[in-house]
C-alpha cells in the first residue's frame, strides 16, 4: 500500500533497521499516510539516538538523524579536512661572497643566506681619503673583481676599518704595531666603517654603515696579555670585539655585527630592497 511505501522511504532515508521497520508497516494499516509519516520518523529518530549512544561507547562514529531533511548528516574529518600542503618556493641563488673572512662567512650562515666565497683579486691600498669613501670604494673593487665569474648571481663585497679622529687604522703589520694601535684607542671612542658592495649585470648597489665602540682604560698589562694572544693578527684595529677582545670594549652604538666584520642590518635592508622575499627579507 502507500502507507507502507511511505515507511519504507522514510525508514531508508534515516536508517531504520528491518526489526523496526517490520513494525511501523504493521501499526501503518488504516492510518493516513501523514500520520504514518509523522509516527516513522519519531519512531525511528528514537531507534537512532539509542543507536548513537550504543555506538559511541563501542568508539565508532554516531550518525546522527534528522527530522524534517532528507538523508543523514555526515561530517567528513581526516587528510581532506586538513590544511593543504606548502608550495615550496624555489632555492635562493646564493650569493658570490668576495672576501677571505671567515667573520663573514659565518654571519651569513646565521642568517641562512645561501652563500658561496671566491676570493677577491684585489688589493686594498691606503691612500689617506674620507675613512667612508675609502671603505666604499676597497668594497666595491672585492665585487667587481669577481663579477666576471659570477654569471646572474648577486656578488657581495665588503670592507671594515676602525677610525679615530679621521684616521684609519688598518690591520696591523706586527706585535708592536698592534699594541701601539690599541693603547691609542684606550679611553676613547672609534668608530668601525664598513663599505658594502652588492652587484648584478643589471645594476650595482654601495653603501656604508658606522658603529660607535668606546674602549675603557686600558693598562699597560692588560696591553701587553691582549697583545700575547695575537688575537690582534688580520684585525683591522687590532682587536676582535668576538672574541677576548670583547673585554677592551665598554660599550658600543649600532650594529654589533658590524664590527665583527659584516654589517648585518644593511645587508638585510639592501636584500629586502633588491630581492623581496627571496632570502627571507622584505
Amino acid at each position: 500500500t502507500l502507507n507502507n511505501f511511505a515507511l519504507i522511504v522514510a525508514g531508508t532515508l534515516v536508517g531504520a533497521s528491518g526489526s523496526l521497520l517490520t513494525k511501523l508497516m504493521s501499526d501503518a494499516m488504516g492510518r493516513s499516510l501523514a500520520n504514518v509519516l509523522f509516527g516513522a520518523f519519531g519512531q525511528v529518530q528514537h531507534a537512532a539516538t539509542a543507536a548513537s549512544g550504543a555506538a559511541g561507547r563501542s568508539g565508532s562514529p554516531p550518525l546522527r538523524a534528522r527530522v524534517g531533511g532528507m538523508g543523514q548528516e555526515v561530517a567528513l574529518r581526516g587528510a581532506l579536512a586538513g590544511p593543504q600542503a606548502g608550495v615550496s618556493a624555489p632555492p635562493a641563488p646564493p650569493l658570490l661572497l668576495a672576501s677571505r673572512s671567515p667573520q663573514r662567512r659565518a654571519i651569513l650562515e646565521q642568517l641562512a643566506i645561501p652563500f658561496e666565497v671566491v676570493v677577491p683579486a684585489y688589493e686594498e691600498e691606503v691612500t689617506g681619503a674620507d675613512p667612508v669613501a675609502e671603505v666604499e670604494r676597497h668594497a666595491q673593487g672585492k665585487a667587481r673583481s669577481v663579477a666576471r665569474v659570477a654569471g646572474d648571481r648577486p656578488v657581495l663585497g665588503v670592507d671594515t676599518e676602525v677610525v679615530l679622529a679621521g684616521r684609519v687604522y688598518g690591520k696591523p703589520a706586527d706585535a708592536a704595531e698592534a699594541e701601539a694601535m690599541l693603547e691609542e684607542l684606550s679611553g676613547k671612542t672609534h668608530q668601525v666603517v664598513s663599505g658594502l658592495c652588492l652587484l648584478t649585470p643589471a645594476w650595482e648597489d654601495l653603501h656604508h654603515a658606522v658603529t660607535d665602540v668606546s674602549f675603557r682604560v686600558l693598562t699597560p698589562r692588560e696591553l701587553g696579555l691582549y697583545v700575547a694572544t695575537e688575537e690582534w693578527r688580520d684585525r683591522a684595529g687590532g682587536y676582535a670585539i668576538q672574541g677576548l677582545g670583547a673585554a677592551l670594549v665598554e660599550r658600543i652604538e649600532g650594529d654589533y655585527l658590524n664590527v665583527v666584520g659584516l654589517p648585518t642590518a644593511l645587508i638585510v635592508r639592501v636584500l629586502a630592497e633588491r630581492f623581496p622575499g627571496v632570502y627571507g627579507f622584505g
